[in-house]
C-alpha cells in the first residue's frame, strides 16, 4: 500500500502509511476500521442503495444526535433521512446556538455533551475546530460519528468509495488519484486512509508536490 505524492513537474515521491484496527464503539477515522469490515460497509451500503427500506427497524426507538458547527447541507441530510430508513429519528443542534449568545459564551462544552449525554442514543458530530470530538474522545459516552471535522470525513469517504463501486463494479486494480492543497485536506485524507485500507496505491497531487496533512502520517 502506498501514497504516490507528485505535481507538475516535480518528480513523484513514495511513502508508506500504516493502517491500524478498529479499537473502539465510535468512528472517527476509516482507519477505525479493519480492512473486511470496511469492505464489508461498502457493500452493505450498495445493499442499501438497492433497497432503501431493507433495515427500517435497525434503529427504532433510538434518537441520533447531530451536533454541527457549520453550514451543511449533503451530510446532515444523508444522516437524516439514513436515519428515518432504518426507524430512528434524528435532533439537530447548531453548535453555534448553544456555545455563544451575541458573543457572550453561554455553555461549556462538558457541560453541553453532559446535558445531552442522557437523553440521545448517539451523536453525529461536524466539528472543524475539533474541541467537542477532543472532549467526546475523553468521556464514556454514546457512540459516536465524526461527520467531518478538519482532520477527516469517514462518512464521505464512504460514500465515495460506495459510488466508485456501483459505477466501475470493483475497487480493486483501479487507478486512484486525487488532487489538492499541499496543507491536505481532511477529506482527502480520509479517501486516502480508504484506498490504502482496501490494499490499493493512489497518487496525490498538489501544486509543489509536497503534501503537509492534516494527520500526522501525511507529512510527506
Amino acid at each position: 500500500m502506498q501514497v504516490v505524492l507528485g505535481s507538475i513537474p516535480s518528480g513523484p515521491i513514495e511513502r508508506t502509511i500504516l493502517m491500524h484496527k478498529m479499537k473502539a464503539k465510535n468512528v472517527i477515522e476509516v482507519t477505525d476500521f479493519t480492512k473486511n469490515e470496511w469492505e464489508r460497509l461498502i457493500s452493505q451500503s450498495l445493499k442499501y442503495k438497492k433497497n432503501r427500506h431493507s433495515g427500517r427497524t435497525l434503529l427504532r426507538g433510538k434518537l441520533i444526535c447531530l451536533l454541527f458547527d457549520s453550514a451543511s447541507l449533503r451530510t446532515k441530510t444523508s444522516f437524516e433521512v439514513a436515519t428515518f430508513l432504518l426507524g430512528g429519528e434524528t435532533y439537530f443542534i447548531d453548535i453555534r446556538d448553544i456555545v455563544s449568545e451575541y458573543g457572550e459564551k453561554r455553555e461549556e462544552i462538558h457541560e453541553i455533551i453532559d446535558t445531552l449525554d442522557k437523553m440521545i442514543d448517539c451523536y453525529v458530530i461536524r466539528d472543524y475546530s475539533q474541541k467537542f470530538l477532543d472532549v467526546l474522545k475523553r468521556k464514556n459516552c454514546p457512540p459516536f460519528i465524526n461527520g467531518f471535522s478538519q482532520t477527516g470525513h469517514p462518512s464521505q469517504a464512504l460514500a465515495d468509495m460506495s459510488v466508485i463501486k456501483w459505477k466501475k463494479g470493483k475497487l480493486k486494480g483501479l487507478n486512484y488519484a486525487g488532487v489538492c492543497p499541499s496543507t491536505g485536506s481532511g477529506v482527502m485524507e480520509s479517501f486516502i486512509y480508504s484506498v490504502l485500507l482496501l490494499g490499493e496505491n493512489i497518487k496525490i497531487i498538489t501544486p509543489t508536490g509536497k503534501f503537509l496533512g492534516k494527520n500526522p502520517d501525511f507529512y510527506l
